[in-house]
């Protein structure tokens, strides 16, 4: 921990609740409509200050848990931890011009569709997930939220330097991590930690960040980011890429992304976020640019013929015959 914060402040802020927060979701209605919605039912919404979209939330929760308004239900708004929100803030900033995004590591969805908003339904984005368990909430959370613009996919993030070098406008890799920043939300979340599993994870995260660099553009943007506290898993990945590809690595300081983002910001640049400087979530957010084309070992492996094919011009006009007498 810095020297400047305090080891006992940050007991004391793991201790504490959360605070709920919420992002509005701009794919179906804006910020102003849904603020004049919440007065009406009389919840209080405070502005978060690194994303305009986001708010935290009070409200009477003796009334119908947040989960189940008509407001949630119908994909007006997403429940996301405030902190978890600053990664896409930080991909997008002076950004916006994306036409390809990748998502690495995305279930359950909550950056997948901060992303899909921002991009306004427009281009391609590719949310992966390696978890097969996880696709299914996935899925739910993206067509809830409206999301049209997006590929799903069901592999190792290992793969995607090898299988689409260079390919992408913007990366977002949320890496798996070991969750030390997830206390306040999940007491049970040192249940299996040890220094053994950081370690373990961090294997994990050297190679997803070489197969993600791989996969970015020259001129791109990558924005690596865990909900995880130690140097091993954050700062110390991100070394590891500027040690294997030196020059084409370029940390952008985040310390302007938002009106006192500095008291969190590391020496290279990186936001570090322990709980008790934002009231939050533990999170590490780092910005990475790719300065020149890197090497990438092409996949060996022969894609998977394809399930579907092209309907033939005939079979095409009767599909259409049949859906217009249906329809009339």
């Amino acid at each position: 921990m810095p020297a400047h914060l305090s080891m006992d402040e940050f007991i004391a802020s793991c201790k504490r609740p959360l605070r709920r927060s919420i992002r509005v979701n701009t794919l179906k209605i804006s910020v102003e409509a849904f603020k004049a919605r919440a007065e009406e039912k009389g919840w209080t919404l405070s502005p978060v200050p690194w994303c305009n979209t986001g708010f935290w939330i009070e409200r009477n929760e003796e009334d119908v848990p947040l989960g189940n308004t008509a407001e949630h239900m119908s994909g007006l708004f997403y429940i996301q931890e405030a902190s978890s929100m600053m990664p896409v803030t930080a991909l997008l900033d002076n950004n916006n011009d994306l036409t390809h995004v990748l998502d690495v590591a995305a279930a359950p969805g909550s950056k997948t569709t901060q992303i899909a908003a921002a991009m306004d339904n427009h281009g391609i984005l590719v949310a992966n997930e390696y978890s097969a368990s996880r696709i299914k909430s996935m899925h739910a959370n993206l067509s809830r939220c409206g999301v049209r613009n997006v590929a799903i996919t069901h592999f190792d993030g290992r793969v995607f330097g090898s299988w689409l070098p260079e390919q992408f406008d913007a990366i977002l890799l949320d890496a798996p991590c070991s969750g030390e920043g997830t206390v306040r939300k999940d007491p049970d979340a040192f249940k299996n930690w040890s220094p053994e599993s950081v370690e373990e994870i961090g294997d994990t995260q050297r190679d997803l960040i070489v197969s993600a660099f791989q996969a970015l553009k020259p001129g791109g943007m990558m924005v690596y980011s865990t909900c995880t506290l130690n140097r091993t898993e954050n700062q110390g990945i991100c070394q590891f890429l500027k040690d294997t590809y030196g020059d084409a690595v370029a940390f952008e300081p985040l310390g302007n992304l938002f009106p006192n983002a500095e008291a969190a910001m590391t020496e290279e640049g990186f936001l570090h976020i322990f709980p008790q400087i934002f009231d939050s979530e533990g999170f590490f957010v780092a910005r990475i640019r790719k300065l020149a084309s890197v090497e990438s070992e092409r996949a060996k492996k022969k894609p998977r013929k394809f399930p579907f094919v092209k309907m033939k011009a005939k079979d095409q006009q009767n599909v259409a015959a049949e859906l217009k007498k249906a329809l009339e």
